[in-house]
């Protein structure tokens, strides 16, 4: 009896999981119209209909993968339908929308909606598969269309995945008069995951509002070009809590067609802020290159305000072109117990600009390689520092510290006046190469504290994955240097953008 009971209950645990699922769709109808493969793909249409999504076995439920075939334009003879997930997957058992290799999502614009809407659901994936594409066509500046709008939309989506999309063309900005822009991907909830993800002229590329009290993220591997915006993870409002945030390994390049003459746009690499009563704690930003022409309406590559604390920011890279500067600071971070290690930081001209602020209690400031600004360091009033939380800096070309609203032109009163460690240190070049690697001689080569009893394994390894040693002293910035070359690849994103 024991046996058969048992049995009984294996029986109905496991009808009680929905079977995988797998659903072909196309811009119309093929073959049988049966769903089964891209030769006998739904209309699209399908996927929309609340009638298809169900726990049914022809339904769209937890588990099934719903397959995007060809180039679909989901305009419908009169007016564009857009894609709207109807319910949501479950715990292991996502709903997933998947492109087929060439699959294309391609609108002339998204209008005032969504090219995707999921809104109110839980455990999604879209996984754009080899080389998925959302794009649209004739949306921007100078083209038929100037519609604001988010391409793809979900708040709230909680543990929600998207995954190797191309997001190209959301709204192509050219004209400074022109304050209009439209946004690629936004989102909000706990357990959200972007990744090997690309972004191209848009407003706001990867955006997201934490909305909850116990939300974590991820975000890595994204490249952005042309956009106002890289990476926004934001939160105003009291109760909203992020409890943990990995932001590592992305690029950001070429913010300069979204200056505007009112200044409509400032533009982020990566932008963090809590306003409001919102809280951000156990954020790590590293292992990031930032570049390409900032533009005028430029704030700062890295800019993290509000209500931060226990937080890292380290391994990043910051290279600004000849001639170019950040007023408000290359990098600009405060917050409580703020930690700021092994980075680069470097402005385009020594005449002009700055290149770190920082501001908060607790700060700790190691390991930098800080040089070619105006101003090197800019600490707001009343900054504190961790125990020796303010060493082992390397700056090159710049004009002045500055602590409040005291200058200092040279590095010894800095040193006193700030509480700057004895080892840190000022170079006339910090003999790096194009990619911020330090060369033969240059002062970075064993500046660094040994940072290793913070026992974080991407912090133990430079930025492109080679040890840092675990006895002796580190490099100061995020690349160790090399008697030979490197035996890591670092894949250098930076080109002409398109």
């Amino acid at each position: 009896m024991r046996v058969l009971m048992t049995a009984g209950w294996l029986v109905l645990a496991i009808a009680t999981i929905c079977p995988a699922k797998d659903m072909y769709i196309a811009q119309n109808a093929a073959g049988r119209s049966d769903g089964a493969d891209c030769a006998n793909a739904f209309r699209y249409a399908f996927f929309n209909d609340p009638a298809n999504w169900g726990s049914g076995a022809a339904q769209i439920g937890p588990g099934t993968t719903v397959h995007l075939c060809g180039v679909v334009t989901t305009f419908n003879g009169a007016a564009y339908d857009y894609l709207t997930f109807r319910g949501s997957g479950a715990s292991g058992q996502p709903i997933t929308l998947k492109w087929e290799p060439n699959a294309r999502l391609s609108l002339p614009t998204c209008g005032s909606g969504s090219c995707i809407l999921f809104s109110g659901r839980t455990y999604l994936v879209l996984d754009g598969g080899s080389n998925g594409v959302v794009e649209e066509t004739d949306n921007g500046s100078t083209l038929g269309h100037q519609d604001r709008h988010t391409a793809l939309y979900g708040r709230p989506c909680s543990h929600c995945e998207f995954k190797n999309l191309a997001l190209r063309n959301i709204y192509v900005h050219s004209l400074a008069s022109d304050d209009i822009g439209a946004d690629a991907l936004t989102v909000s909830g706990p357990g959200i995951l972007m990744h090997h993800m690309s972004c191209s002229h848009a407003s706001g590329c990867f955006t997201i509002s934490v909305s909850g009290a116990d939300d974590s993220v991820e975000m890595y591997n994204l490249d952005s070009s042309n956009t106002n915006h890289c990476m926004t993870l934001a939160a105003n409002g009291a109760g909203y809590a992020l409890l943990s945030a990995r932001i590592h390994d992305n690029n950001c390049q070429d913010f300069a067609n979204w200056d505007t003459t009112s200044n409509a746009f400032h533009h982020d690499g990566i932008h963090l802020y809590a306003l409001n009563g919102a809280t951000f704690r156990d954020v790590q930003v590293y292992n990031n290159l930032f570049g390409g022409d900032p533009g005028v309406n430029v704030t700062s590559f890295i800019y993290a305000t509000g209500a931060i604390s226990d937080s890292l920011f380290f391994n990043n890279v910051m290279l600004t072109p000849a001639d170019k500067y950040f007023n408000n600071g290359v990098f600009c971070a405060g917050g409580d117990r703020i930690s700021i290690y092994n980075n680069l930081i470097l402005g385009g001209t020594s005449a002009s600009g700055l290149c770190l602020a920082t501001s908060g209690t607790g700060i700790a400031v190691r390991n930098n390689l800080v040089g070619k600004c105006s101003g090197l360091v800019s600490l707001a009033a009343g900054t504190t520092f961790a125990d020796r939380g303010l060493d082992h800096n390397v700056y090159g070309p710049g004009q002045n510290w500055k602590s409040g609203s005291t200058f200092y032109y040279t590095l010894e009163p800095w040193k006193t006046a700030s509480g700057e460690g004895a080892h840190s240190l000022s170079a006339a070049d910090l003999k790096v190469d194009s990619k911020g690697r330090p060369q033969p001689g240059s002062p970075a080569i064993n500046a660094g504290a040994n940072l290793s009893y913070h026992a974080l394994p991407a912090l133990n390894a430079d930025r492109v994955g080679d040890p840092r040693s675990a006895c002796s002293a580190w490099d100061a910035g995020p690349y160790n240097h090399y008697p030979v070359p490197s035996a890591a690849t670092d894949l250098w994103p930076f080109q002409a953008a398109p």
